[in-house]
């Protein structure tokens, strides 16, 4: 995990466990603007808070991230 500030950051399979779904959707997700994202070198590290949000939104009933 990195650290910038108070900003966490994971790579996409990691993301992906955390979301249970597929690496590839994870980097639709960053894509769509729907997960935060960076790239640092050849590795794209996903935001933290954003996965956060996206998990709770889908207990709320909101989109499904499949």
């Amino acid at each position: 995990m990195v650290h910038d500030g108070d900003v966490k950051w994971v790579p996409v399979r990691t993301a992906a466990k955390m979301l249970g779904v597929s690496m590839t959707r994870v980097y639709q997700l960053v894509e769509d603007g729907e997960l935060t994202g960076m790239k640092l070198d050849l590795t794209t590290l996903v935001g933290v808070r954003s996965i956060e949000v996206r998990k709770s939104s889908e207990r709320r009933g909101g989109r499904r991230a499949a």
